[in-house]
């Protein structure tokens, strides 16, 4: 393989783990988001989800500096979800939304050691896949 062979496949990893198609479903990415912060509270009252500071949506200079002093880090799923002897990471994505190389790429760490981490379009997906993997979260009647 040659040098710039090597230089493209870093700078367009492919995800290593669990990634919803697109589909043409309406909502963005924060209302899907909501949507399942609010499903989750609803149906899975044992899980704690929280989101993460991960947005580069910071409006000044020096608001993106604190964040980063704080540990913000670029490209850090959306959501950690956490249960009794279990732990997720979910980034939520509108319809038509792709993932950056950086979160590819901290996906992909995540996955490399062993964690559950997953990107949904789906809020009701996100919370198969959570079950999937043990999390305490009742069915939707």
């Amino acid at each position: 393989m040659s040098e710039w062979a090597a230089l493209d496949e870093t700078l367009t990893p492919e995800p290593l783990f669990v990634v919803e198609a697109p589909d043409k479903k309406p909502g963005t990415e924060l209302q899907r988001q909501a949507t399942l912060l609010k499903l989750l509270r609803h149906l899975a009252p044992d899980v704690i989800a929280y989101a993460n500071t991960n947005g580069t949506h910071i409006a000044s200079l020096a608001g993106r500096a604190k964040a980063n002093r704080e540990g913000r880090t670029i490209g850090a799923p959306d959501l950690t979800v956490v249960w009794n002897r279990g732990v997720a990471w979910i980034e939520m994505k509108a319809g038509k939304g792709d993932l950056n190389p950086a979160q590819i790429d901290f996906g992909n760490r995540l996955h490399r050691a062993g964690q559950h981490v997953g990107c949904f379009r789906d809020p009701m997906s996100a919370l198969e896949w959570l079950r999937s993997l043990g999390a305490p979260v009742r069915t939707a009647q």
